[in-house]
């Protein structure tokens, strides 16, 4: 009710040349645009029900499909941050510290039954399930979920399962989706709905029940407090994880199965020895030998992102994006941890500042 006349007044799309398109239809293979062109009455677009983007269709500009969703998608990038952003500083500023206090309390306390503690990350990881259930959306539920974590209303210990919980309360969709299906197609719909389903629960099952294996949650407070020391960190990660590596995995793929091995292999071992290293010197650094017992031996720029911060600086140092914050320094390995003041959290091989982390971890 509140989103559709402003999605409307934005761009309005042809349904029937997407369903065309999905089923095969030959009567559209010669569409050239998903935008609506034509109203009810078969008038044009631009004399009968305009919208924003329709003056950079075919009927106007001519700009294309692909270049009005990259449009699309840069400005509906900006609103949600912007929104996401806005609802953190509105929460900070309505919700007083006694209101806070006792959310914090409600939220992260254990169920104070002796001996059935363990059992709280599983009910909120129901309540995140039946919460994306109710608005059909996990996106949304993750979306309203992140500015709490933000503000420090929601420890990340809550927010993982509850989070857990969204991708499971997700696949309802698709389950619902695949039984209105019908047709002959009624059984392969059902069939990938359920793949989607116990794609999620075998996730679960392996990322939450152990909790040494809950290492997503020191994974994300890592990220965290390195991006709030560079803000840039945050640009990087994403292209690099969802664009740079996938490209670099897929490109070597195409070369043939001899040349994958060859690269991703040794990188897969120089991967696991590093990670195995940098656990030992957390955890029992006696055992390794005292070169090994830190990364100073290395090179700055393989072991601190000081180097890259200080050159991008250079480029982009007025950009607030890109500013620096005042947080803890946090290189890519931890160095000396026998020497700094550090603390270790429950269920987890990494180390971090004991009174910047709080500060941080929004």
């Amino acid at each position: 009710m509140l989103t559709n006349p402003f999605t409307k007044a934005v761009i309005q799309l042809n349904k029937k040349v997407l369903e065309g398109w999905a089923q095969n239809k030959p009567e559209y293979r010669n569409a050239t645009t998903i935008l609506l062109t034509t109203c009810k009455n078969n008038e044009p677009v631009l004399d009968a029900c305009p919208y924003l983007f329709a003056y950079l269709g075919p009927q106007g500009s001519g700009l294309g499909d692909v270049y009005i969703g990259i449009i699309l998608l840069v400005v509906a990038l900006i609103m949600i941050c912007g929104c996401l952003l806005g609802l953190v500083k509105c929460l900070n500023s309505l919700l007083g510290d006694e209101v806070k206090t006792f959310i914090e309390k409600i939220i992260n306390t254990d169920i104070p039954i002796r001996g059935l503690g363990w059992l709280t990350g599983y009910l909120f990881m129901l309540l995140g399930a039946v919460i994306t259930i109710l608005v059909q959306s996990s996106s949304v539920f993750t979306s309203t979920l992140t500015p709490l974590a933000g503000t420090g209303l929601v420890s990340l210990e809550r927010a993982y399962p509850m989070t857990l919980g969204s991708n499971i309360g997700t696949t309802t969709t698709s389950l619902l989706a695949s039984f209105a299906a019908g047709g002959s197609h009624f059984t392969e719909a059902v069939q990938i709905a359920l793949v989607h389903l116990f794609f999620n629960i075998a996730g679960i099952m392996l990322f939450y029940p152990i909790p040494a294996l809950r290492f997503p949650i020191p994974m994300a407070r890592c990220l965290g407090n390195v991006t709030a020391k560079y803000r840039w960190f945050a640009l990087v990660y994403l292209l690099s994880m969802f664009g740079l590596i996938p490209m670099f995995v897929f490109g070597v793929s195409m070369v043939g199965p001899v040349a994958m091995y060859v690269v991703l292999l040794p990188l897969g071992v120089l991967l696991v020895l590093v990670t195995s290293i940098s656990i030992m010197q957390n955890r029992c650094p006696k055992w390794l030998p005292v070169k090994l017992r830190d990364w100073t031996f290395l090179p700055l720029f393989l072991r601190s992102l000081e180097p890259y911060d200080r050159a991008i600086m250079r480029v982009f140092g007025n950009l607030s994006c890109c500013s620096r914050s005042t947080g803890v320094d946090s290189p890519i390995i931890e160095t000396k941890p026998e020497e700094a003041n550090t603390t270790k959290t429950a269920h987890t091989n990494f180390t971090f500042q004991p009174d910047e982390m709080k500060k941080d971890e929004s």
